[in-house]
């Protein structure tokens, strides 16, 4: 006769895991970003915690989300099948519940007005259009998580300000452009993981060669949108030489010939990382 290993009890660490504390993590930074960027030096700080806070909280509760429609596929993939939902070890109803805890815990941090209604548009594009329509179907899926994540930038912005202008409309731009030579690395070293579970991504369906051109395509609009906060006197001339500076060291590193594909697309996506935190480091010191 057969036993059934008993699934353990879920740990702080699954649950912790549950929410993809990396992609919080960042939103957290981008928002903050966002709303230190529509300040202009005189942040309130007790706005800022809360505001970042509520914006995280969402953002997390739709990782949760993400990673409970995810669960089929996430159990395809050598990367995700360890993750705590798709395993079994935090079942599915839990999952919801720290979900829905996480939102309604976000909604009222934020507190009603633009900066939510934005989250919650967010949301909406990241757990419906991307996670559940897109992602099986479509490479553009990409484009639906791009806006996705732009999203808590401008949210944190607009929490700051109380509207939109200009400079958020470039700050908008700056993250969704970014995301995508972004995804396009992570997709590519990962190009197996992808394979297995089915999903269309750029490069399983126009080859790695092509999707290594298209990514250093998409790093040019990114550099505009990069430079342009300080072409139209939204930044300074500090936040103009490093955002030329590192957008120009991203594409030498794109356009650097290597064979191994793997390799050139880590090296990529570490230094996505690397740009974009210290454009938003920069953005931080600009505003002091």
């Amino acid at each position: 006769m057969d036993h059934v290993q008993p699934r353990r009890a879920p740990e702080l660490g699954d649950w912790l895991r549950a929410v993809k504390p990396g992609m919080v993590c960042g939103n957290f930074i981008s928002a903050s970003s966002g709303f230190l960027f529509a300040s202009a030096g005189h942040a309130d700080p007790g706005l800022l915690l809360r505001s970042v806070s509520g914006i995280s909280l969402l953002v997390a509760s739709a990782c949760i989300l993400n990673n409970v429609i995810d669960r089929d596929i996430d159990l395809l993939m050598q990367r995700t099948r360890s993750r705590p939902i798709a395993s079994g070890t935090i079942p599915e109803r839990h999952a919801m519940l720290l979900s829905a805890a996480a939102a309604c815990s976000g909604m009222f941090l934020l507190g009603p007005g633009l900066a939510l209604a934005l989250v919650l548009c967010g949301f909406f594009v990241y757990v419906v259009l991307y996670s559940l329509l897109l992602k099986r179907r479509t490479s553009h899926a990409t484009l639906m998580g791009s806006l996705a994540g732009a999203t808590p930038p401008l949210a944190g912005y607009c929490a700051a300000s109380g509207g939109i202008d200009t400079a958020a409309i470039l700050l908008f731009s700056l993250y969704f452009l970014w995301q995508i030579p972004h995804f396009l690395s992570i997709a590519i070293f990962r190009i197996e993981d992808y394979a297995a579970a089915s999903i269309p991504v750029l490069p399983i369906q126009i080859g790695i060669p092509s999707a290594k051109s298209r990514l250093a395509l998409w790093i040019v609009p990114f550099s505009f949108a990069a430079i342009l906060p300080a072409v139209l006197g939204h930044a300074g001339t500090f936040y103009m030489l490093a955002a030329i500076t590192l957008c120009l060291i991203w594409m030498t590193l794109a356009l650097i010939p290597e064979k191994n594909d793997k390799t050139w697309s880590v090296r990529m996506f570490v230094f996505s990382i690397f740009i974009l935190f210290s454009l938003n480091l920069t953005i931080f010191l600009d505003r002091i």
